[in-house]
């Protein structure tokens, strides 16, 4: 494994769009019946020699879907392997991934990612197995026909259990409210410290005009902890990054 110098780029990139999202799934109450177009956004995390990737997409939508996964619709050079050659990588470049939760359109793909391992929390995995009945289709288990990516993977999945510190930069935080076991990245750039906020935060609107404005993810299992989780982020001192949002690709390298 490569090392990290402890400072970190972000870049993200798009695998794919969701074309008609309801927009009040990201922003509770606010925005409801209004359609937004949505990226799934992965993000490249470099130190030094060594490259992180965090969430791996959902897969290509010719593929047979479940009828209650959001039409996704992705040009040719937005498929991971593609997208990732376009700047000089391949998913066997990777041997370590971070999961922020196992809904399928941040955890799919897997099998690509050959020489990883894949890192996410415990609790995350024990939602998955036994999710609420809202999110039985999110994480696709125990649907006919189905088996979700990481069930295929399992040798090669790494849990932590709370904040953990994966590198030197580097910092897994434990933000549960979207799903019990959501969590998001604290990484510190030349420029500045920056949250990955999973799907805690999918959009700049979730964090709206003001210090006292912002609003929780439409789609929870947990309000309250939701709650926590964006009072938390909110005061790391640190630059929060949505997981769904267009406006992220306004800056093409974070730090």
């Amino acid at each position: 494994m490569a090392e990290s110098n402890g400072l970190w780029t972000i870049q993200p990139l798009v695998f794919g769009e969701f074309p008609t999202v309801e927009k009040s799934g990201y922003t509770y109450s606010r925005g409801q019946g209004e359609k937004i177009s949505s990226p799934a956004i992965s993000f490249l995390l470099r130190s030094g020699e060594e490259k992180i990737l965090v969430d791996t997409g959902p897969v290509e939508p010719t593929q047979e879907h479940h009828p209650s996964h959001t039409p996704l619709r992705r040009a040719a050079n937005q498929a991971p392997s593609s997208a990732l050659a376009e700047i000089g990588l391949s998913p066997e470049d990777f041997d370590t991934v971070v999961l922020t939760h196992l809904h399928y359109d941040h955890s799919q793909n897997l099998e690509l990612f050959s020489n990883a391992s894949f890192i996410l929390q415990a609790e995350e995995l024990r939602a998955a197995v036994d999710p609420v009945r809202a999110q039985r289709s999110m994480y696709e288990f125990a649907l006919p026909d189905f088996v979700p990516s990481w069930m295929k993977v399992t040798s090669r999945i790494r849990t932590v259990r709370g904040d953990h510190q994966l590198r030197p930069g580097l910092t897994l935080l434990h933000l549960p409210g979207h799903t019990p076991g959501m969590q998001g990245l604290l990484v510190q750039t030349a420029k500045g410290r920056y949250v990955l906020s999973g799907d805690l935060v999918s959009s700049y609107d979730n964090l709206g005009d003001g210090p006292d404005d912002w609003v929780v993810p439409g789609i929870h299992t947990d309000v309250y902890a939701c709650e926590r989780s964006m009072e938390r982020i909110l005061s790391a001192d640190a630059e929060i990054i949505p997981s769904h949002d267009w406006r992220v690709f306004d800056t093409a390298v974070y730090g």
